[in-house]
């Protein structure tokens, strides 16, 4: 899920990118070339030129959906089963609710 994102120019992001409880750094580059860092010092460090730290880098938007969350059939039965769990504790809630 990304929590925040940051322009370094307009066609340049930084995106802040939490998985279960690591959190990770997108550094965008045009739509076409993604590079993700686990620290904001390997970030900063890269954006200045001053080492090359990332952990993966890539070019689709795919490619970094499967490395973050693995398999995209894996994202999906995890997005399936947020969103099941959401209408059953809706519905139980409205049960609740008429019953009192």
């Amino acid at each position: 899920m990304i929590t925040e994102t940051t322009y370094i120019q307009p066609n340049i992001t930084i995106d802040s990118e939490i998985v279960g409880s690591k959190k990770f750094y997108v550094h965008n580059y045009k739509g076409v070339h993604y590079r993700v860092f686990n620290s904001l010092k390997s970030l900063r460090g890269f954006v200045a030129n001053e080492h090359k730290t990332w952990i993966f880098e890539c070019d689709t938007e795919n490619e970094l959906e499967e490395y973050l969350y693995g398999s995209a059939q894996t994202h999906e039965k995890r997005k399936k089963s947020f969103f099941q769990h959401s209408r059953s504790t809706r519905t139980d809630e409205r049960v609740a609710l008429h019953k009192s």
